[in-house]
Protein backbone atom coordinates (compact mmCIF):
# COMPACT_ATOMS: atom_id res chain seq x y z
CA UNK A 1 0.00 0.00 0.00
CA UNK A 2 1.67 2.92 -1.40
CA UNK A 3 0.44 6.82 -0.83
CA UNK A 4 2.13 9.95 -2.03
CA UNK A 5 0.86 13.21 -1.75
CA UNK A 6 2.21 16.80 -2.08
CA UNK A 7 0.84 19.95 -1.17
CA UNK A 8 1.48 23.96 -2.01
CA UNK A 9 0.85 27.14 -3.30
CA UNK A 10 0.82 30.83 -2.35
CA UNK A 11 -1.95 33.37 -1.20
CA UNK A 12 -4.06 33.54 -4.50
CA UNK A 13 -3.42 29.53 -5.77
CA UNK A 14 -2.77 26.23 -3.75
CA UNK A 15 -2.91 22.90 -5.41
CA UNK A 16 -3.27 19.24 -3.97
CA UNK A 17 -1.86 16.61 -5.71
CA UNK A 18 -2.04 13.19 -4.23
CA UNK A 19 -2.25 8.95 -5.53
CA UNK A 20 -1.76 5.57 -4.31
CA UNK A 21 -1.62 1.69 -4.92
CA UNK A 22 -2.57 -0.96 -2.93
CA UNK A 23 -2.17 -4.62 -3.27
CA UNK A 24 -4.10 -7.19 -1.67
CA UNK A 25 -3.52 -11.28 -2.66
CA UNK A 26 -6.16 -13.39 -0.87
CA UNK A 27 -3.93 -16.39 0.86
CA UNK A 28 -6.24 -18.85 -1.25
CA UNK A 29 -6.31 -18.49 -5.20
CA UNK A 30 -6.94 -16.86 -6.87
CA UNK A 31 -8.02 -14.04 -5.15
CA UNK A 32 -6.21 -10.45 -5.37
CA UNK A 33 -6.95 -7.07 -5.86
CA UNK A 34 -5.02 -4.37 -7.59
CA UNK A 35 -6.52 -0.40 -6.85
CA UNK A 36 -5.09 2.73 -7.90
CA UNK A 37 -5.85 6.15 -6.91
CA UNK A 38 -5.11 10.22 -8.81
CA UNK A 39 -6.45 13.12 -7.26
CA UNK A 40 -5.97 17.02 -8.08
CA UNK A 41 -7.44 20.05 -6.34
CA UNK A 42 -6.83 23.51 -7.30
CA UNK A 43 -8.47 26.74 -5.41
CA UNK A 44 -7.43 29.87 -7.26
CA UNK A 45 -8.39 33.46 -5.58
CA UNK A 46 -8.54 36.10 -7.99
CA UNK A 47 -10.00 39.10 -6.27
CA UNK A 48 -11.95 39.80 -3.03
CA UNK A 49 -14.60 39.37 -5.14
CA UNK A 50 -13.78 36.25 -7.32
CA UNK A 51 -12.90 32.50 -6.13
CA UNK A 52 -12.61 29.27 -8.30
CA UNK A 53 -12.43 25.91 -6.97
CA UNK A 54 -11.43 22.68 -9.52
CA UNK A 55 -11.65 19.05 -8.60
CA UNK A 56 -10.58 15.91 -10.35
CA UNK A 57 -10.55 12.15 -9.13
CA UNK A 58 -9.75 9.10 -10.80
CA UNK A 59 -9.47 5.59 -9.38
CA UNK A 60 -9.19 1.92 -10.76
CA UNK A 61 -10.26 -1.24 -9.40
CA UNK A 62 -9.10 -4.23 -10.38
CA UNK A 63 -10.40 -7.31 -8.65
CA UNK A 64 -10.22 -11.42 -9.15
CA UNK A 65 -12.65 -13.21 -7.16
CA UNK A 66 -12.78 -16.06 -5.46
CA UNK A 67 -15.89 -17.98 -5.62
CA UNK A 68 -17.50 -18.22 -2.17
CA UNK A 69 -20.90 -17.92 -0.24
CA UNK A 70 -24.39 -19.62 -1.50
CA UNK A 71 -22.41 -20.35 -5.02
CA UNK A 72 -22.47 -24.41 -6.48
CA UNK A 73 -18.50 -23.41 -7.29
CA UNK A 74 -17.55 -22.09 -3.79
CA UNK A 75 -14.76 -23.44 -2.74
CA UNK A 76 -14.92 -23.58 0.99
CA UNK A 77 -18.78 -25.20 0.41
CA UNK A 78 -17.45 -27.79 -1.85
CA UNK A 79 -14.21 -28.23 0.44
CA UNK A 80 -16.20 -28.23 3.72
CA UNK A 81 -18.86 -30.95 2.16
CA UNK A 82 -16.40 -32.60 0.87
CA UNK A 83 -16.91 -36.84 1.64
CA UNK A 84 -13.43 -38.24 1.70
CA UNK A 85 -15.43 -42.25 1.38
CA UNK A 86 -16.88 -40.90 -2.00
CA UNK A 87 -13.88 -39.70 -3.58
CA UNK A 88 -13.29 -40.30 -6.90
CA UNK A 89 -10.33 -39.38 -9.97
CA UNK A 90 -12.03 -36.14 -10.97
CA UNK A 91 -13.08 -35.20 -7.53
CA UNK A 92 -10.20 -36.66 -5.18
CA UNK A 93 -11.71 -35.01 -2.03
CA UNK A 94 -15.13 -35.93 -2.30
CA UNK A 95 -16.66 -32.40 -3.55
CA UNK A 96 -20.45 -32.60 -3.42
CA UNK A 97 -20.63 -30.49 -7.24
CA UNK A 98 -17.31 -29.10 -8.07
CA UNK A 99 -13.82 -30.43 -8.04
CA UNK A 100 -11.76 -28.19 -6.22
CA UNK A 101 -9.15 -27.87 -9.53
CA UNK A 102 -11.90 -26.56 -11.49
CA UNK A 103 -13.01 -24.18 -9.24
CA UNK A 104 -9.23 -22.84 -9.29
CA UNK A 105 -9.68 -22.98 -13.47
CA UNK A 106 -12.50 -20.64 -13.55
CA UNK A 107 -12.03 -17.02 -13.82
CA UNK A 108 -13.87 -14.49 -12.09
CA UNK A 109 -12.57 -10.64 -12.57
CA UNK A 110 -14.38 -7.26 -12.56
CA UNK A 111 -12.44 -4.13 -13.19
CA UNK A 112 -14.03 -0.50 -12.83
CA UNK A 113 -13.19 2.90 -14.33
CA UNK A 114 -14.43 6.06 -12.16
CA UNK A 115 -13.42 9.66 -12.75
CA UNK A 116 -15.08 12.30 -11.16
CA UNK A 117 -14.16 15.79 -11.45
CA UNK A 118 -15.97 19.46 -10.73
CA UNK A 119 -15.35 23.43 -11.07
CA UNK A 120 -16.72 25.67 -8.86
CA UNK A 121 -17.15 29.70 -9.02
CA UNK A 122 -17.71 31.94 -6.13
CA UNK A 123 -18.69 35.70 -6.57
CA UNK A 124 -19.46 37.99 -3.77
CA UNK A 125 -20.13 41.42 -4.95
CA UNK A 126 -21.09 42.39 -1.36
CA UNK A 127 -20.08 41.23 1.77
CA UNK A 128 -23.38 39.94 2.69
CA UNK A 129 -24.39 39.18 -0.64
CA UNK A 130 -22.71 35.92 -2.44
CA UNK A 131 -23.19 33.43 -4.83
CA UNK A 132 -22.07 30.12 -6.18
CA UNK A 133 -22.32 28.09 -8.99
CA UNK A 134 -20.61 24.29 -9.12
CA UNK A 135 -20.97 21.82 -12.38
CA UNK A 136 -19.71 18.11 -11.70
CA UNK A 137 -19.25 15.34 -13.70
CA UNK A 138 -18.73 11.34 -12.50
CA UNK A 139 -18.27 8.78 -15.25
CA UNK A 140 -18.45 5.13 -14.36
CA UNK A 141 -16.85 1.91 -16.95
CA UNK A 142 -17.23 -1.19 -15.42
CA UNK A 143 -16.16 -4.40 -17.16
CA UNK A 144 -16.98 -8.37 -15.67
CA UNK A 145 -16.56 -11.47 -16.69
CA UNK A 146 -16.82 -15.19 -15.44
CA UNK A 147 -14.69 -18.23 -17.50
CA UNK A 148 -15.97 -21.59 -17.33
CA UNK A 149 -12.55 -23.31 -19.58
CA UNK A 150 -13.30 -25.98 -21.75
CA UNK A 151 -13.38 -29.72 -20.43
CA UNK A 152 -13.69 -29.05 -16.40
CA UNK A 153 -17.03 -29.60 -15.01
CA UNK A 154 -19.46 -26.67 -13.73
CA UNK A 155 -23.31 -27.17 -12.15
CA UNK A 156 -25.25 -25.77 -15.34
CA UNK A 157 -22.32 -25.52 -17.36
CA UNK A 158 -21.62 -29.07 -17.77
CA UNK A 159 -17.80 -29.84 -19.35
CA UNK A 160 -17.83 -27.27 -22.37
CA UNK A 161 -17.46 -24.41 -21.36
CA UNK A 162 -18.91 -20.94 -21.11
CA UNK A 163 -18.30 -17.04 -20.97
CA UNK A 164 -20.51 -14.48 -19.21
CA UNK A 165 -19.44 -10.57 -19.92
CA UNK A 166 -21.15 -7.37 -18.83
CA UNK A 167 -20.26 -4.02 -19.58
CA UNK A 168 -21.58 -0.82 -17.61
CA UNK A 169 -20.98 3.14 -19.03
CA UNK A 170 -22.68 5.39 -16.41
CA UNK A 171 -22.25 9.23 -17.01
CA UNK A 172 -24.05 11.52 -14.63
CA UNK A 173 -23.84 15.28 -14.94
CA UNK A 174 -24.80 17.70 -11.95
CA UNK A 175 -24.99 21.85 -11.74
CA UNK A 176 -26.07 23.29 -8.62
CA UNK A 177 -26.31 27.09 -8.01
CA UNK A 178 -26.70 28.79 -4.80
CA UNK A 179 -27.53 32.42 -3.30
CA UNK A 180 -27.22 33.90 0.12
CA UNK A 181 -28.86 37.39 0.95
CA UNK A 182 -28.17 38.67 4.49
CA UNK A 183 -30.01 41.76 5.94
CA UNK A 184 -29.93 43.06 9.27
CA UNK A 185 -34.16 44.37 10.40
CA UNK A 186 -35.57 46.47 12.38
CA UNK A 187 -36.11 45.57 16.01
CA UNK A 188 -32.69 42.89 16.29
CA UNK A 189 -34.02 41.01 13.48
CA UNK A 190 -31.54 38.97 11.29
CA UNK A 191 -32.56 37.46 8.05
CA UNK A 192 -30.84 35.28 5.70
CA UNK A 193 -32.24 33.49 2.66
CA UNK A 194 -30.96 31.58 0.26
CA UNK A 195 -32.11 30.45 -3.22
CA UNK A 196 -30.86 28.66 -6.13
CA UNK A 197 -31.21 25.48 -8.52
CA UNK A 198 -30.03 22.26 -8.70
CA UNK A 199 -30.80 19.17 -11.23
CA UNK A 200 -28.80 16.24 -12.74
CA UNK A 201 -28.37 14.15 -16.13
CA UNK A 202 -28.20 10.55 -15.43
CA UNK A 203 -27.19 8.15 -18.06
CA UNK A 204 -27.04 3.90 -17.22
CA UNK A 205 -26.22 1.92 -20.43
CA UNK A 206 -25.51 -1.83 -19.48
CA UNK A 207 -24.70 -4.51 -22.17
CA UNK A 208 -24.24 -8.27 -21.52
CA UNK A 209 -23.31 -11.28 -23.88
CA UNK A 210 -22.97 -15.31 -22.64
CA UNK A 211 -21.32 -17.60 -25.08
CA UNK A 212 -21.78 -21.42 -24.33
CA UNK A 213 -20.19 -24.62 -26.08
CA UNK A 214 -16.87 -24.50 -26.96
CA UNK A 215 -15.76 -27.07 -30.34
CA UNK A 216 -12.45 -27.57 -28.01
CA UNK A 217 -9.82 -26.05 -24.88
CA UNK A 218 -8.10 -22.73 -25.62
CA UNK A 219 -11.07 -20.41 -26.73
CA UNK A 220 -11.58 -17.85 -24.59
CA UNK A 221 -14.49 -15.12 -26.91
CA UNK A 222 -18.10 -15.18 -26.18
CA UNK A 223 -18.32 -15.89 -29.70
CA UNK A 224 -16.45 -19.07 -29.75
CA UNK A 225 -19.70 -20.02 -28.12
CA UNK A 226 -22.09 -22.33 -30.41
CA UNK A 227 -24.67 -20.40 -28.40
CA UNK A 228 -24.50 -16.79 -27.89
CA UNK A 229 -26.80 -14.54 -26.11
CA UNK A 230 -26.91 -11.05 -25.57
CA UNK A 231 -28.85 -8.51 -23.46
CA UNK A 232 -28.98 -4.18 -23.59
CA UNK A 233 -30.24 -1.93 -21.12
CA UNK A 234 -30.50 1.77 -20.91
CA UNK A 235 -32.08 4.61 -18.64
CA UNK A 236 -32.20 8.10 -18.54
CA UNK A 237 -33.46 9.93 -16.15
CA UNK A 238 -33.57 14.17 -15.78
CA UNK A 239 -34.53 15.92 -12.72
CA UNK A 240 -34.35 19.62 -12.05
CA UNK A 241 -35.64 21.90 -8.97
CA UNK A 242 -35.79 25.45 -7.41
CA UNK A 243 -35.76 26.01 -4.37
CA UNK A 244 -35.69 29.05 -1.87
CA UNK A 245 -35.78 29.34 1.99
CA UNK A 246 -35.43 32.09 4.72
CA UNK A 247 -34.33 31.79 7.90
CA UNK A 248 -35.05 34.75 10.70
CA UNK A 249 -33.07 35.17 13.88
CA UNK A 250 -34.59 37.25 16.89
CA UNK A 251 -32.21 38.44 19.44
CA UNK A 252 -30.62 35.58 18.81
CA UNK A 253 -33.12 33.12 21.06
CA UNK A 254 -35.64 32.53 18.69
CA UNK A 255 -34.82 31.07 14.94
CA UNK A 256 -37.41 30.40 12.20
CA UNK A 257 -37.05 28.87 9.05
CA UNK A 258 -39.78 28.64 5.93
CA UNK A 259 -38.98 27.71 2.34
CA UNK A 260 -39.91 25.68 -0.70
CA UNK A 261 -38.57 23.44 -3.64
CA UNK A 262 -40.42 22.95 -6.88
CA UNK A 263 -39.06 19.39 -8.29
CA UNK A 264 -39.52 18.36 -12.14
CA UNK A 265 -38.42 14.73 -12.72
CA UNK A 266 -38.27 12.55 -16.31
CA UNK A 267 -39.92 10.01 -14.07
CA UNK A 268 -42.85 11.62 -13.47
CA UNK A 269 -46.71 10.54 -15.74
CA UNK A 270 -47.05 12.73 -19.00
CA UNK A 271 -50.26 13.80 -16.52
CA UNK A 272 -47.87 15.77 -14.27
CA UNK A 273 -45.79 18.33 -13.96
CA UNK A 274 -43.69 19.95 -10.94
CA UNK A 275 -43.82 19.10 -7.55
CA UNK A 276 -44.27 21.42 -4.44
CA UNK A 277 -42.26 20.64 -1.58
CA UNK A 278 -42.49 23.37 1.31
CA UNK A 279 -40.75 23.24 4.44
CA UNK A 280 -40.56 25.40 8.09
CA UNK A 281 -38.71 25.03 11.36
CA UNK A 282 -38.67 26.74 14.37
CA UNK A 283 -36.02 27.06 17.56
CA UNK A 284 -36.38 29.06 21.17
CA UNK A 285 -33.57 29.22 22.89
CA UNK A 286 -34.94 29.65 26.78
CA UNK A 287 -31.29 29.37 28.47
CA UNK A 288 -30.77 33.14 26.84
CA UNK A 289 -33.68 34.98 28.25
CA UNK A 290 -32.42 34.60 32.00
CA UNK A 291 -35.42 33.81 33.94
CA UNK A 292 -33.95 30.17 34.13
CA UNK A 293 -32.76 28.57 37.39
CA UNK A 294 -28.72 28.37 37.37
CA UNK A 295 -28.67 24.90 37.04
CA UNK A 296 -30.16 24.69 34.08
CA UNK A 297 -27.18 25.68 31.53
CA UNK A 298 -28.91 25.44 28.21
CA UNK A 299 -32.90 25.07 27.28
CA UNK A 300 -34.10 24.66 23.91
CA UNK A 301 -37.28 23.72 22.37
CA UNK A 302 -37.76 22.83 18.44
CA UNK A 303 -40.00 21.79 16.24
CA UNK A 304 -39.90 21.21 12.16
CA UNK A 305 -41.85 20.06 9.41
CA UNK A 306 -41.56 19.15 5.74
CA UNK A 307 -43.09 17.45 2.59
CA UNK A 308 -40.51 14.76 0.49
CA UNK A 309 -41.04 12.89 -2.42
CA UNK A 310 -40.22 9.57 -3.99
CA UNK A 311 -39.86 9.41 -7.71
CA UNK A 312 -40.88 6.12 -9.68
CA UNK A 313 -38.35 4.34 -11.78
CA UNK A 314 -36.87 5.95 -14.87
CA UNK A 315 -39.52 3.60 -17.37
CA UNK A 316 -42.44 2.52 -14.57
CA UNK A 317 -44.75 5.30 -16.64
CA UNK A 318 -44.68 3.84 -19.76
CA UNK A 319 -46.32 0.77 -21.75
CA UNK A 320 -43.24 -1.65 -22.55
CA UNK A 321 -43.72 -5.42 -24.79
CA UNK A 322 -40.86 -7.86 -24.75
CA UNK A 323 -40.02 -9.30 -27.60
CA UNK A 324 -40.60 -13.21 -28.85
CA UNK A 325 -39.79 -15.05 -32.17
CA UNK A 326 -42.57 -17.67 -33.06
CA UNK A 327 -42.86 -20.46 -36.21
CA UNK A 328 -38.81 -20.37 -36.42
CA UNK A 329 -37.98 -16.83 -37.59
CA UNK A 330 -41.19 -14.75 -37.11
CA UNK A 331 -40.99 -11.99 -34.95
CA UNK A 332 -43.37 -10.36 -32.16
CA UNK A 333 -43.83 -8.76 -29.22
CA UNK A 334 -45.89 -9.83 -25.78
CA UNK A 335 -46.65 -7.21 -22.91
CA UNK A 336 -44.34 -6.96 -20.10
CA UNK A 337 -45.54 -3.55 -18.11
CA UNK A 338 -48.60 -1.96 -18.74
CA UNK A 339 -46.98 1.64 -17.77
CA UNK A 340 -49.10 4.69 -15.97
CA UNK A 341 -49.31 7.97 -17.74
CA UNK A 342 -50.86 9.25 -13.89
CA UNK A 343 -47.56 8.20 -11.81
CA UNK A 344 -46.54 10.94 -9.53
CA UNK A 345 -43.86 10.91 -6.67
CA UNK A 346 -44.84 9.68 -3.53
CA UNK A 347 -45.35 12.49 -0.76
CA UNK A 348 -43.87 11.97 2.77
CA UNK A 349 -44.93 14.53 5.57
CA UNK A 350 -42.41 14.24 8.71
CA UNK A 351 -43.23 16.49 11.39
CA UNK A 352 -41.06 16.72 14.59
CA UNK A 353 -40.84 17.83 17.61
CA UNK A 354 -38.05 18.21 20.81
CA UNK A 355 -36.36 19.26 23.74
CA UNK A 356 -32.59 20.48 24.34
CA UNK A 357 -31.63 20.90 27.66
CA UNK A 358 -28.35 21.26 30.08
CA UNK A 359 -28.02 20.80 33.47
CA UNK A 360 -24.86 21.61 35.88
CA UNK A 361 -22.57 23.27 33.18
CA UNK A 362 -24.13 20.68 30.75
CA UNK A 363 -22.53 17.68 33.01
CA UNK A 364 -25.95 16.14 32.79
CA UNK A 365 -28.46 16.83 29.61
CA UNK A 366 -31.70 15.50 28.00
CA UNK A 367 -32.56 15.07 24.41
CA UNK A 368 -36.18 13.70 23.47
CA UNK A 369 -37.77 13.90 20.06
CA UNK A 370 -41.03 12.88 18.92
CA UNK A 371 -41.62 12.18 15.29
CA UNK A 372 -44.27 11.30 13.04
CA UNK A 373 -44.40 10.69 9.29
CA UNK A 374 -46.90 10.22 6.74
CA UNK A 375 -46.82 8.92 3.32
CA UNK A 376 -49.43 9.31 0.72
CA UNK A 377 -49.86 7.92 -2.69
CA UNK A 378 -47.65 5.02 -1.83
CA UNK A 379 -45.77 3.63 -5.24
CA UNK A 380 -47.11 -0.13 -5.10
CA UNK A 381 -47.18 -2.50 -7.94
CA UNK A 382 -50.64 -3.77 -8.23
CA UNK A 383 -51.92 -6.66 -9.70
CA UNK A 384 -54.13 -7.07 -13.12
CA UNK A 385 -56.18 -9.52 -14.26
CA UNK A 386 -54.23 -12.17 -15.92
CA UNK A 387 -56.84 -11.75 -18.28
CA UNK A 388 -55.26 -7.99 -19.54
CA UNK A 389 -52.15 -10.11 -20.34
CA UNK A 390 -49.65 -8.14 -18.63
CA UNK A 391 -46.15 -10.21 -17.20
CA UNK A 392 -46.47 -7.10 -14.20
CA UNK A 393 -48.29 -5.45 -12.00
CA UNK A 394 -49.41 -2.03 -12.28
CA UNK A 395 -47.03 0.81 -10.16
CA UNK A 396 -49.93 3.26 -8.84
CA UNK A 397 -49.67 5.95 -6.27
CA UNK A 398 -52.27 4.12 -3.76
CA UNK A 399 -52.37 3.39 0.17
CA UNK A 400 -50.66 5.01 3.05
CA UNK A 401 -48.43 4.50 5.86
CA UNK A 402 -47.88 6.28 9.18
CA UNK A 403 -44.81 6.20 11.30
CA UNK A 404 -44.65 7.49 14.84
CA UNK A 405 -41.49 7.40 17.25
CA UNK A 406 -39.79 8.90 20.20
CA UNK A 407 -35.88 9.18 21.05
CA UNK A 408 -34.84 10.28 24.46
CA UNK A 409 -30.97 10.74 25.65
CA UNK A 410 -29.79 11.28 28.71
CA UNK A 411 -26.00 12.38 27.71
CA UNK A 412 -23.49 13.19 30.93
CA UNK A 413 -19.91 13.98 31.67
CA UNK A 414 -17.17 14.89 33.83
CA UNK A 415 -15.22 18.08 34.13
CA UNK A 416 -12.26 15.92 33.89
CA UNK A 417 -10.95 14.35 31.18
CA UNK A 418 -13.12 14.02 27.98
CA UNK A 419 -15.32 11.19 29.50
CA UNK A 420 -19.15 11.34 28.35
CA UNK A 421 -21.17 9.08 28.51
CA UNK A 422 -24.98 8.51 26.41
CA UNK A 423 -27.54 6.60 28.10
CA UNK A 424 -30.60 6.76 25.55
CA UNK A 425 -34.07 4.56 23.73
CA UNK A 426 -36.17 4.78 20.85
CA UNK A 427 -39.55 3.08 20.27
CA UNK A 428 -41.77 3.68 17.09
CA UNK A 429 -44.73 2.39 15.38
CA UNK A 430 -45.98 1.70 11.62
CA UNK A 431 -48.96 1.91 10.68
CA UNK A 432 -50.36 0.85 7.19
CA UNK A 433 -53.03 2.88 5.79
CA UNK A 434 -55.92 1.66 3.04
CA UNK A 435 -54.55 -0.39 0.28
CA UNK A 436 -56.83 -1.39 -2.96
CA UNK A 437 -58.18 -4.70 -3.21
CA UNK A 438 -56.16 -7.44 -5.25
CA UNK A 439 -56.89 -10.71 -6.90
CA UNK A 440 -57.06 -13.91 -4.51
CA UNK A 441 -53.49 -15.29 -3.86
CA UNK A 442 -51.48 -12.10 -5.01
CA UNK A 443 -49.59 -9.33 -3.45
CA UNK A 444 -48.94 -5.68 -3.33
CA UNK A 445 -45.27 -4.52 -3.97
CA UNK A 446 -43.72 -1.91 -2.85
CA UNK A 447 -40.19 -1.00 -5.46
CA UNK A 448 -37.62 0.95 -4.19
CA UNK A 449 -36.89 3.96 -5.39
CA UNK A 450 -34.70 7.16 -5.34
CA UNK A 451 -35.58 9.97 -2.92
Amino acid sequence: DVNINVQGGGEALTYFVGGGFLFNEGSVKPNDEKRGNLRVNLNWTTSDKWSFEVNSAYTRNATTLLQSGNNWTSLLGNALLGNPRTATTARPFGEPWVAIKDIQKLEAVSAVDRWTGGVTANFTPLRRFSHRLTAGLDVVSEETSKFFPFGSYYVYVNTVGEKDLGYRAFKSITFDYLGRLSIDLPAGIGSELSFGTQGFWEEDRRNMAVGKGYAGPGVTLVSGGAQTVAAELYSKTVNMGIFAQNRFSIADRLFMTGGFRLDGNSAFGTNYGFQFYPKGDVAYVLSEEGFLPEFISNFKLRAAVGLSGLTPGAFDQFRTFQPLTVLDDNTGVFPDSPGNADLAPEKTLGMEAGVEAGFFNDRLGVDFTLYRQHTTNALLSVPLAPSQGFNQGQLQNVGELVQRWQQEQAPRSWAQGDWRHVVGGRKGVLQAGPVPDQLPGQRLVRPDHHR
